[in-house]
């Protein structure tokens, strides 16, 4: 009887042998041939009536292992032929001449280009591992096959025909089990759903007997053994039986690690009734490191035995990363649920329910206004887990307001005003209330800023919401450097009602009644008053820590107003010496300022001390320090002026005036610069400006006479 088949085959591969030698195109290649009729043949294989009317296949057996070694040494899809016009088309070549070639591509079939329009032709020869699947394919030995394809693709060597050949060779597998274990996984399935769980087990179990290993079939087997555990725990929990539910729990993921709705559920169960946090904590974290590692095409071949209880959704993930940030803040291990809640917003938040995704964003909160202050939280990552969140919900008024706060520790004053700008918006769009310290944070940005009439406005918002110590001092502040002496003494006042032995208030009443004693117009007896007073509240402090650095600057201020040089130098130099051993990078904003006020308080000594070059030394170091000190550039402007280096000088008050705006008295310095140099109309401009500001030097109306004079009569 002759095999029709072993003919047809045959005749494929003489075909493909004459058109090589003639340079002829065929009209369809012989991979594709032999691959396709392979394929065919493999699935025959598997139709009882085709098995029993098969011919011997001894010769067409043959003719495969014939074809198969063509496949090795020909080329594979991979090629690229490039146009003159710049296009690129892969696929295989299936032959080339001196007129052109003719090249299979996936979308457009079969394409033939003439030489001429042809730039240049690269070939991609078929990997070792590839091959050796082709061979194993003519073996009948599918799963080797797979296993050398799915290789080869991991290795790089990727293709679309690769690709078939994996989806065709899983095929082949799938009906070839099918066939074999398809009653036996109905007849589980069927059990399962009567709840007959055992028995369902046991008829798995059968399959487990008669597959090998590495087949699909025994994985489904597994999954579907790891699955009836999963059900029976349910019912267990249903009956409250929770240890038979842990028990069953631990057979279904030693069954199959990869069931990880079964990984889950033991976590939540060890943590609601073992006992043992910290073995909760080991399972959740093993669970959700499963979830991470499994692979996408792998369980999407066991989907077809699972429940619907057991499928691995987001919402479940989602729930898994958050009792596990639950369980390190029952630990302590704060770091480690920020670390958990930020993984959580920066995954796939799609299936994530908006309710979970608003307490994440509130537990985040907690965590960073909770935090131990030895531990370092990554403000960075924190504040990219935020965006995460708000992408997916623009309209959480506590992420913007947790963005400001993150923004303020940083010193990144503008992000932070805008991100509470949002937090305000969004607040008042929803109807919601704003975090009671709202008002607080945005307060201090806007002092920072030095924007002290909307710090005062902000702060006394906050105060009605909760007066404490802390919002009085730092009210007391803003008016103070609003020159409001009187208004801030009163702050300072009720501060001390409040807390009479702390120290911020009490060298705040100090601070406001030094500078009083030094405005104009007050009487040597009322200005020796203020001083005493001044003196009387700082030693309060001294008496009880003579090293706390702000006393110890605030005395050196006072001695210095009172021209006792010597002291104030010594008192200042040891509130340098303070920070002589510290890491400046490790300085916090308040250090840093303490530190650079430390230097420009001693600079300006120096000046009336005519050092000049020790004072420009002490005001550079004071900006190394804290590089948006205006008051320091405006004393290193004057340092220049006074060694008559007037260009710097003139330099620096403007930068002093761009930091500071709504300072008049910088406008002063600028203006005395000007006349110096006789440049009369800008010094004009300048004492104007000081006027317009709210300046109160009484010599500025002399001084512009003086410039008009010099301009020979004229008026501004």
């Amino acid at each position: 009887m002759v095999d029709t088949r072993a003919v047809l085959l045959s005749l494929y591969i003489w075909e493909e042998i004459a058109a090589s030698a003639t340079g002829q195109l065929p009209a369809e290649s012989l991979r594709s041939k032999i691959w396709r009729f392979s394929l065919m043949e493999q699935q025959r294989a598997f139709t009882p009536l085709a098995a029993r009317f098969a011919p011997p296949r001894g010769i067409l057996s043959a003719l495969l292992l014939v074809a198969c070694a063509w496949l090795a040494a020909s080329p594979a899809a991979g090629d690229v032929v490039k146009t003159v016009e710049g296009r690129e088309i892969e696929g295989r070549i299936i032959a080339e001449n001196a007129d052109g070639v003719k090249i299979e591509t996936t979308g457009s079939g079969i394409v033939y280009l003439r030489r001429d329009r042809i730039e240049s032709v690269r070939r991609t020869e078929i990997g070792t591992k590839e091959a050796a699947g082709d061979r194993a394919v003519v073996r009948q030995d599918y799963y080797e096959a797979l296993r050398l394809y799915q290789a080869a693709r991991d290795e790089g060597k990727a293709s679309a025909q690769l690709d078939r050949k994996i989806a065709d060779t899983k095929k082949i597998i799938e009906e070839k089990e099918r066939a074999l274990y398809q009653s036996l996984f109905q007849q589980g399935a069927d059990l399962s759903k009567r709840g007959q769980h055992g028995e369902a087990r046991d008829v798995f179990q059968k399959i487990l007997a008669s597959a090998k290993p590495e087949t699909l079939a025994a994985r489904r087997a597994h999954r579907a053994i790891a699955c009836e555990y999963l059900l029976e725990n349910f019912e267990c929990q249903n009956k409250v039986r929770y240890m038979d539910a842990m028990s069953v729990l631990e057979k279904a993921v030693k069954e199959d690690p990869g069931l990880v709705v079964a990984q889950f559920e033991l976590a939540r169960l060890y943590r609601g009734f073992s006992n043992n946090t910290q073995r909760a904590v080991s399972q959740y974290e093993k669970a959700v490191l499963i979830a991470q590692a499994l692979p996408k095409e792998g369980e999407e071949e066991l989907n077809g035995v699972e429940p619907p209880e057991a499928r691995l959704t987001d919402e479940k993930v989602a729930r898994c990363h958050f009792d596990l940030a639950e369980l390190y803040l029952s630990l302590g291990r704060k770091q480690k649920a920020a670390d958990t809640f930020q993984s959580l917003l920066e995954g796939n938040t799609k299936g994530v329910p908006a309710l979970m995704m608003n307490e994440v964003i509130h537990r985040i909160g907690e965590v960073l206004t909770d935090i131990d202050p030895n531990t370092k939280l990554d403000k960075a990552k924190t504040i990219q887990g935020l965006d995460t969140a708000l992408k997916y919900n623009p309209n959480l008024s506590k992420a913007w307001f947790l963005k400001g706060r993150l923004y303020l520790e940083d010193g990144a004053t503008s992000q932070a005003l805008q991100a509470f700008d949002k937090a305000a918006a969004t607040a008042a769009k929803l109807g919601e209330s704003l975090p009671e310290s709202f008002y607080l944070f945005r307060g201090k940005a806007y002092l920072q800023e030095n924007r002290l009439d909307l710090a005062k406005e902000n702060l006394l918002k906050a105060l009605e919401k909760n007066d404490t110590y802390d919002l009085r001092c730092m009210l007391g502040d803003v008016l103070v450097q609003g020159m409001q002496y009187e208004e801030g003494l009163k702050q300072f006042r009720v501060a001390i009602g409040m807390e009479p032995d702390l120290f911020p208030a009490l060298l705040g009443s100090a601070r406001v009644y030094r500078l009083e004693a030094l405005a104009r117009g007050v009487s040597e007896t009322a200005k020796q008053d203020l001083r005493d007073q001044a003196r009387t509240c700082m030693e309060k402090v001294l008496a009880k820590n003579d090293k706390y650095p702000e006393a110890v600057l605030e005395k050196g201020r006072l001695l210095k107003d009172e021209e006792r040089f010597d002291d104030a130098l010594l008192y200042l130099t040891l509130v340098i010496e303070t920070f002589k051993d510290a890491d400046p990078a490790a300085f916090s904003r308040q250090e840093k300022s303490l530190l650079a006020n430390a230097y420009t308080e001693r600079g300006e000594l120096q000046l009336k001390k005519v050092n000049w070059n020790l004072a420009e030394a002490d005001f550079q170091k004071a900006l190394n320090t804290k590089p948006d000190s205006a008051r320091a550039y405006n004393l290193l402007g004057d340092a220049a002026m006074r060694v008559g280096r007037t260009a710097q000088a003139e330099e620096h008050y403007k930068k002093a005036i761009s930091l500071d705006p709504a300072n008049a008295d910088f406008e002063v310095s600028l203006g005395i610069l000007y006349q110096e140099m006789k440049r009369y109309s800008e010094a004009i401009e300048r004492y104007l400006r000081h006027q317009q500001k709210g300046g109160s030097d009484l010599r500025v109306q002399n001084w512009i006479r003086e410039c008009n004079d010099g301009l020979g009569g004229r008026t501004k």
